[in-house]
């Protein structure tokens, strides 16, 4: 093994050599794109990165990204790029979701306190103006955002702190649109619900979205398939995915050409057993690679490189078939 990749390719999990790639990654774009550091910490330390770069890589849709990673790439350095896209990705979204809940937290804040609004019950409530509607409103948040944006008057305070986010607007100015945010809604909304329209009416997104020039290099444009080094990784990849399935699934990749009752009849299965069978390696070519399969088993509807990749795994299909015939 010589480096994140080949480590990733041949053992399937994280390991020394991409633990040290990703703890780099998430430090530089975090610090250079100024994305907000976790809550409980100060500044993007050593505790802040390595939690983020875990969460990045956690659980099921962590396991995608390394996938995805490993699968677009063709090389160490490609690989990097890849790495780097689904950390800015990730931290971009935390940030938005972060934004979102501190306003959340601010609208429920002044809806508690004013005495202009009421909650009418439920779990959670849902609020309106008093004396007004109870019935859940119908109102999309199209419309919502729309009377928000009707209130002329915001006032955004000076700030001055660097330590703490600015207010999105003055308590005034918040209590008048959530007015006319009740008032088109015509009926009950939860606080997540009014801070919805409130975060369309003053473009509280903090989350950066772009990056100084120089900082980190652009995401590599995908090698083409006539590529040798491509063709060696769509190989190596239709390989290692083969060998995650098993006989049934093997042969049935590989007869997908032909009748369900012909299929089923090669592995002595009920009809809806093949059917089912035949739907979960749909349904795994399409988290795995991103392509759908036609009637034929061809796959469609993907990148380039994955289509040619889970082409590669159907033919091994039929050749192990073959083989055992």
């Amino acid at each position: 093994m010589t480096g994140p990749r080949a480590e990733l390719a041949a053992t399937g999990c994280p390991g020394p050599e991409l633990a040290k790639l990703l703890y780099r990654t998430v430090a530089v774009i975090a610090v250079a794109r100024n994305f907000p550091h976790p809550a409980g910490t100060t500044y993007w330390d050593e505790t802040a990165v390595t939690e983020t770069a875990h969460s990045l890589i956690d659980g099921p849709r962590g396991q995608k990204r390394l996938a995805d990673a490993l699968l677009r790439s063709t090389d160490e350095t490609s690989f990097a790029r890849q790495l780097e896209g689904a950390a800015v990705n990730f931290l971009r979204d935390v940030a938005r979701a972060t934004d979102q809940g501190k306003v959340v937290l601010r609208v429920t804040e002044i809806l508690k306190a004013s005495a202009e609004f009421s909650a009418h019950g439920g779990k959670p409530p849902r609020w309106g103006l008093v004396g007004g509607p109870e019935q859940p409103s119908a109102a999309g948040l199209s419309d919502l955002a729309h009377a928000a944006a009707m209130e002329p008057h915001v006032v955004i305070p000076a700030w001055g702190s660097d330590r703490r986010d600015p207010p999105i607007a003055d308590r005034a100015s918040l209590i008048r649109i959530l007015r006319r945010i009740f008032a088109a809604a015509d009926g009950g909304l939860t606080a997540a619900e009014a801070a919805a329209a409130v975060a369309a009416r003053l473009d509280v997104r903090r989350s950066p979205l772009s990056v100084e020039v120089g900082v980190m290099e652009s995401l590599a444009e995908p090698a083409s398939s006539g590529d040798p080094a491509t063709a060696t990784t769509i190989a190596m990849e239709a390989a290692a995915m083969f060998a995650t399935l098993d006989d049934r699934e093997r042969i049935l990749l590989a007869s997908f050409h032909l009748s369900l009752e012909a299929a089923s009849g090669q592995l002595t299965l009920g009809r809806s057993q093949a059917a089912l069978l035949r739907q979960r390696i749909v349904r795994r070519m399409q988290i795995a690679l991103g392509v759908d399969l036609d009637d034929a088993g061809n796959p469609h509807g993907g990148d380039e490189d994955m289509m040619l990749t889970a082409a590669a795994v159907r033919d091994l299909c039929i050749a192990w078939v073959e083989g055992r015939t």
